[in-house]
């Protein structure tokens, strides 16, 4: 068999790193030219670092596997994605990668390696705890199904409103707050919450309703992302300041980011939460929302490295 060797992405290589994405996804190839520029936004965040944390397996100059990392100075994760060519799996690419991945991790202080697997990608979650690799958390991904109920209570005391660009250092102060202490959390800054939301994807860009106090605090918001119409939308995160939760400002918030993908005309809307967070979970269910899938996290310890 020849050799495989690893090596760093760089930027020439858009155009087969979305290919062998296609191709490890089983999806044919559609509109390339916007396929390669949605790869190139979805890479090019201020917190990654493609050239340093993407690695491919190459063989006779053609991409056959990559891995991709996000390295989280705060929780010390390192969370991966990746995937081989199928015509050449069994041939220990993947653990190659993987086995690279995790060096270069652990070298830059990580502590925590991790994935998130879909459920019906049984041979990667063998994978993973053939590599001692542990299932620490499991979210569940509901799409809006045909009973919707939006109704809902909102003191006079709060009003809802679209998100405008002034809003988003404010936005950054309530999320980070909203969300301190969540599994799997990482603080973010406000040039990061910019980009997710204005130049993460090609337009239109993201949708954000908050909910603030009449004196003009925001208090709540609701981050909905969304296609053209008739493409996939989805309910991205949700988040009401701790000090007035327990209002009903997070149902009100999440109905008004439904209604607005519903007259986008976003064909699935999708949701997706921590199976632990019951209240979050119920609250998604009243709304019309319907469990679909699962997907698992895996974590290991690369602390305790032989």
């Amino acid at each position: 068999m020849k050799k495989i060797t690893i090596r760093s992405f760089n930027w020439d290589d858009l155009e087969d790193y979305n290919k062998l994405i296609s191709t490890i996804n089983e999806q044919p190839l559609t509109d390339s030219k916007n396929d390669i520029q949605n790869l190139k936004r979805s890479i090019s965040g201020p917190w990654q670092f493609p050239e340093r944390d993407i690695f491919f397996a190459v063989l006779d100059d053609d991409l056959v596997g990559f891995i991709s990392l996000i390295l989280e100075k705060d929780t010390g994760r390192a969370i991966a994605s990746g995937g081989v060519n199928p015509e050449f799996r069994r041939q220990k690419i993947g653990t190659a990668l993987l086995e690279h991945a995790i060096s270069h991790s652990y070298s830059l202080g990580q502590s925590w390696f991790q994935m998130d697997i879909p459920e019906n990608l049984q041979h990667s979650m063998a994978f993973c705890k053939s590599r001692g690799f542990e299932h620490v958390r499991t979210h569940t991904h509901l799409s809006l199904g045909n009973s919707i109920n939006l109704s809902y209570s909102l003191s006079a005391e709060y009003k809802i409103r679209h998100m405008v660009d002034s809003d988003i250092e404010e936005l950054t102060r309530v999320q980070n707050l909203a969300f301190v202490g969540t599994w799997g959390f990482q603080k973010n800054t406000s040039e990061e919450v910019k980009y997710r939301i204005k130049q993460r994807h090609l337009p239109p860009p993201d949708h954000v309703d908050i909910v603030e106090s009449l004196d003009g605090e925001i208090v709540g918001y609701c981050w909905s992302e969304h296609g053209l119409s008739g493409e996939p939308g989805a309910i991205g995160m949700v988040g009401v300041n701790p000090k007035v939760q327990g209002k009903g400002l997070g149902r009100a918030i999440t109905a008004a980011g439904l209604k607005w993908l519903i007259n986008s005309k976003a064909n699935p809307i999708n949701i997706t939460v921590d199976s632990e967070n019951l209240p979050a979970v119920n609250l998604y269910k009243s709304l019309g929302f319907e469990p679909k899938w699962e997907s698992y996290w895996f974590q290991k310890d690369i602390r305790l490295r032989n």
